[in-house]
């Protein structure tokens, strides 16, 4: 007896073709996408991390130090922090602050 449709052995060969033929085509970007780095940053609220100076001015100045991390399976190479907004938390909503011009972050 005969087996038909796409599981006897021509169809499955079929399946197989396709399945190895796509991963050929796109193996650089499926390795890229896998191996790429996570980066993971983390902020604290207490010194030596966060520093709040008062210029001659009187305005305050913050200073923090911001931590990053790869947890990726490379390496990641010329990497960039910006920060695009900062937000200050009041009780459970966070509030834009709108005094904050977006910078690279050294």
């Amino acid at each position: 007896m005969s087996k038909s449709g796409w599981f006897s052995p021509p169809g499955v060969s079929a399946i197989a073709a396709v399945i190895f033929a796509f991963i050929a085509f796109f193996k650089d970007t499926l390795l890229k996408w896998w191996n790429r780095p996570k980066l993971r940053a983390e902020l604290r609220r207490h010194p030596p991390d966060t520093s709040l100076i008062y210029y001659s001015g009187g305005h305050p100045l913050l200073y923090f130090r911001l931590k990053v991390w790869n947890e990726g399976r490379t390496a990641a190479d010329k990497v960039e922090v910006y920060a695009k907004k900062l937000q200050k938390k009041e009780g459970e909503e966070l509030h834009d602050i709108t005094d904050f011009l977006p910078m690279n972050l050294t």
